[in-house]
């Protein structure tokens, strides 16, 4: 891991990884930034409009290295989606284990309440279909009565 790490620096000449030229200006949206730092800190500091344009532009840099690693491990295995596992490849090989465990468990919900939203979309489908049956059954009935 530590190899790859060295060899993605020594490409780009000690700096983070090349990104597409467009994309060195993404910043997340200044409400979510300002809401995770809110929820971070204590409720009597206070932060500068500078510190939170620098928490934005480094918020930024970071999504984008750490899609570029995963982007890597995805294009070294001959993928084009990056999945979740790719992105818990790259947290590791970036050296951030002990996020891994907090991130695991977001997937794990996140993946739990997709699943549970299917349900509930299949749920309804199938009521409707079952109501509709009796309906047409009853339908067909009738057309029999006017002959």
């Amino acid at each position: 891991a530590r190899q790859r790490k060295e060899a993605l620096m020594a490409e780009s000449g000690g700096a983070p990884p090349k990104v597409p030229q467009g994309t060195l200006e993404f910043e997340p949206p200044a409400a979510c930034i300002n809401r995770i730092v809110k929820a971070a800190l204590p409720e009597n500091v206070q932060v500068t409009k500078e510190a939170k344009s620098a928490f934005s532009k480094s918020a930024g840099i970071f999504i984008l290295y750490l899609t570029t690693c995963a982007n890597d491990f995805c294009r070294d295995k001959k993928r084009q989606t990056v999945s979740a596992a790719d992105v818990l490849a790259a947290v590791s090989e970036l050296d951030l284990d002990d996020f891994k465990p907090q991130l695991q468990a977001f997937l794990a919900c996140f993946r739990a309440n997709e699943g549970s939203k299917r349900k509930k979309k299949k749920e309804p489908a199938a009521q409707t279909a079952a109501a509709a049956a009796p309906q047409s059954a009853a339908a067909a009935d009738d057309d029999d009565d006017d002959d």
